[in-house]
């Protein structure tokens, strides 16, 4: 049992609020995390598949130790979205075993294929290891460790004055468009074959629709929710948050419905399949109810939120685009290190926020993309020029691959037809987060001498 103290916490720089935006980062590593869980659930199976004694064992070593990676992940996330004063410590102890077991899954897999590759090997380790590293590199920048050291010894939360609201509000508005993009990509792929769905697929047709249409309607919800929470209405943003987790149950309700009777219609088992399905679908929704249960509805109580924060939710941003940015570069550089798969791995994990571009525009736009989210997590002096200049550059970008695209189409931008609707729909997509990105970082902030925060 450790020694309570009263150590002072250390102030963070001016435009950052007392937690340094950790509740931020903490709701994307909890979604991260439980993604991967369920993923590496799944890669247990397949594992035993794998023939040869000794290679079975070292496949089944590499997805448990996977497991327990992904699970420090999203109980580290968990601490920092709570304000916990252990979640310095956790993430920091996810991110060395992370490095880690990074180094060795990269030497099981070379023993697995019997041969050395130095291109493929050092991808597969930067592949695993560059998130953790990237983790390291936050935890270790200015009076963090300070401050989590000082608030660990005291026992008390790291609470923001806005209790990390407006963090998770910037990150609901950010992904609520991308939702209302994909949910549009949905629609268009959907409703053209809406009649030949119900007739053909009779109940699991119409299932189907509505499973659409409740998905629509939940990405909506979120948008509009996360538009409250940058305006800085707590009660109404608490509020919606939970409408949001509401509207979520039911449409994973809904989901497993269609799983049983896609199932019974196709005559086969995919229960893992639904289970990924059902945890990725309420991730998200549970880990922004995850931090309402430490605000009190009584706004007159002292642990309320009771001021925006003099980060404006940004911070919370930039974690997003260096998780994006360290994904989309380790996919940018697959073609240049490993033969024979980066192609396959660029065009297919990389559409979304890679894009289908020459291999050297794809590495500067990832490295611009880091730049940008560094410099909006820490909150720096250049944070609004680093985010409008990724946001100029992502929507020429995306607009690059989409000329790109409508050429091949064959049509042009005038494209016609469901297939251009569709294709406007990928556009939009695209450019969702830059957009937002250029909106946010250029939107008025808070006077810091008007939300200082108060520091026991």
């Amino acid at each position: 049992m450790r020694r309570m103290t009263t150590v002072p916490a250390p102030a963070p720089p001016p435009r950052l609020p007392r937690d340094y935006g950790m509740t931020g980062l903490g709701l994307l590593m909890q979604v991260f995390g439980g993604m991967w869980i369920a993923f590496n659930a799944i890669f247990v199976i397949t594992a035993f598949q794998i023939p040869g004694g000794a290679n079975k064992l070292m496949g089944l070593a590499i997805i448990v130790s996977g497991i327990v990676r992904s699970s420090m992940h999203y109980s580290a996330g968990g601490k920092l979205a709570t304000s916990a004063p252990d979640g310095w410590i956790a993430t920091r102890r996810y991110a060395l075993f992370g490095l880690a077991q990074s180094l060795a899954v990269a030497i099981m897999v070379v023993v697995m294929v019997g041969s050395f590759q130095m291109g493929p090997t050092l991808w597969i380790f930067l592949a695993l290891a560059s998130w953790p590293a990237m983790v390291l590199v936050v935890l270790r920048r200015g009076s963090l460790k300070q401050a989590y050291e000082a608030a660990y010894e005291g026992d008390r939360p790291v609470w923001p004055r806005d209790r990390g609201l407006h963090g998770a509000g910037v990150l609901m508005a950010t992904l609520g468009l991308l939702g209302c993009c994909f949910s549009a990509l949905l629609l268009i792929l959907i409703i053209p074959q809406a009649g030949t769905l119900i007739k053909v697929g009779g109940f699991t047709g119409m299932v189907t629709l509505a499973l659409v249409a409740l998905l629509t309607v939940r990405a909506i919800i979120h948008f509009t929710g996360g538009l409250t929470g940058l305006r800085a209405e707590w009660v109404d943003f608490i509020t919606g948050i939970n409408r949001y987790f509401t509207w979520a149950m039911i449409s994973v309700a809904l989901f497993v419905v269609w799983g049983f009777t896609l199932m019974a219609s196709l005559g086969g088992s995919s229960l893992q399949v639904l289970g990924i399905g059902v945890a990725l679908l309420l991730l998200w929704p549970a880990s922004l109810v995850g931090i309402t249960k430490k605000i009190p509805w009584d706004m007159d109580d002292v642990g309320a939120p009771n001021g925006k924060a003099v980060d404006g939710g940004l911070s919370a941003l930039g974690y997003l685009l260096l998780a994006l940015g360290i994904y989309s570069l380790v996919v940018a550089l697959a073609p240049l290190m490993m033969t024979g798969m980066g192609g396959l791995l660029g065009s297919s994990l990389g559409a979304a926020f890679a894009q289908d571009l020459p291999t050297w525009l794809g590495i500067i736009g990832s490295l611009i993309n880091l730049w940008a989210g560094f410099e909006l997590a820490t909150m720096s002096e250049r944070f609004k020029v680093a985010g409008t200049v990724y946001g100029v550059v992502g929507i020429g970008m995306a607009l690059y691959s989409a000329f790109q695209m409508f050429s091949m189409g064959g049509g042009g931008l005038g494209m016609a037809g469901a297939s251009g609707l569709f294709m406007y729909a990928v556009v939009g997509a695209q450019l969702a987060l830059p957009i937002m990105t250029l909106w946010l970082a250029n939107r008025p902030l808070p006077k810091v001498t008007d939300y200082a925060e108060v520091f026991e």
